[in-house]
């Protein structure tokens, strides 16, 4: 047991010190790109990579891609992406999810590939994810998963995985609340179209266009028309209940802002 011990406070000190080792080359590299240092930072980011770190290989694959700090090579932007989306990097698997977007007549691959990336949260892929079922991109057809996979985009953190995805929750919800006033595929169902528009109006609705503001207003008035007061006021509780906070805008419900 003597013996275990020491060893066991080596291999964690050695884990330690590899996983530092790897955020100081990261970190480097970060300050190098600031300064517009691409050759330098590229050859840290080279060395985190090739130790396994799935951020770096992801950044290696794009500084290949767009030829910074090194000659553009679409083989190894491939290779190093592939490597990161395998270790569930979600923005390596959304562009993985893009470059095979593009085989002919076959984009189950695509498919496969934003599904895992929805899978982990990541809001972008959620969306598109919504359209491969809308539009049987990879899959057949299914408006209920289409539905499924918008809400939780949603619903989804406004800023996760370092980004702020308060634009797409907002499209998201305005989206909601069309499909339910009325679209082809998807039952009538003016309530959910409410609680959505209700949800578009509290958050994120500046960061939307102006044309996606002016149609929301176009909805809210028609289905205000075809609610009552008391199921308005049903709405109004099961959209605080989803937000899990009170509704603080709805004076502002029939505005652009």
């Amino acid at each position: 047991m003597k013996k275990i011990i020491p060893f066991i406070f080596c291999l964690t000190a050695g884990l330690y010190s590899f996983e530092q080792t790897i955020k100081q080359y990261k970190d480097q590299a970060k300050r190098l790109i600031s300064q517009a240092k691409y050759k330098e930072a590229f050859v840290l980011y080279e060395k985190a990579a090739t130790q396994g770190d799935p951020e770096a290989e992801f950044i290696l694959s794009q500084l290949y891609k767009n030829g910074v700090g090194v000659a553009a090579n679409d083989s190894l932007r491939y290779h190093w992406c592939l490597l990161a989306a395998r270790q569930q990097y979600p923005e390596a698997q959304e562009e993985m999810s893009m470059l095979t977007a593009y085989k002919p007549d076959n984009h189950k691959e695509s498919f496969e590939w934003t599904k895992k990336c929805a899978e982990t949260g990541f809001p972008p892929c959620m969306q598109t994810l919504a359209v491969y079922y809308m539009d049987g991109v990879g899959v057949e057809k299914n408006p209920d998963s289409m539905l499924i996979w918008t809400e939780r985009q949603a619903l989804s953190p406004r800023v996760s995985f370092d980004r702020d995805h308060g634009a797409t929750i907002a499209s998201a919800r305005l989206k909601l609340a069309t499909l339910y006033y009325k679209d082809d595929n998807i039952k009538q169902d003016l309530f959910k179209s409410y609680v959505w528009l209700l949800l578009f109006n509290e958050e994120f609705k500046d960061q939307t266009g102006m044309w996606e503001r002016d149609k929301a207003i176009e909805i809210v008035e028609k289905v205000e028309i075809a609610l009552n007061a008391q199921q308005k006021a049903a709405a109004e509780k099961e959209a605080a209940q989803l937000l899990k906070k009170p509704l603080r805008n709805l004076s502002n419900l029939k505005t652009i802002y």
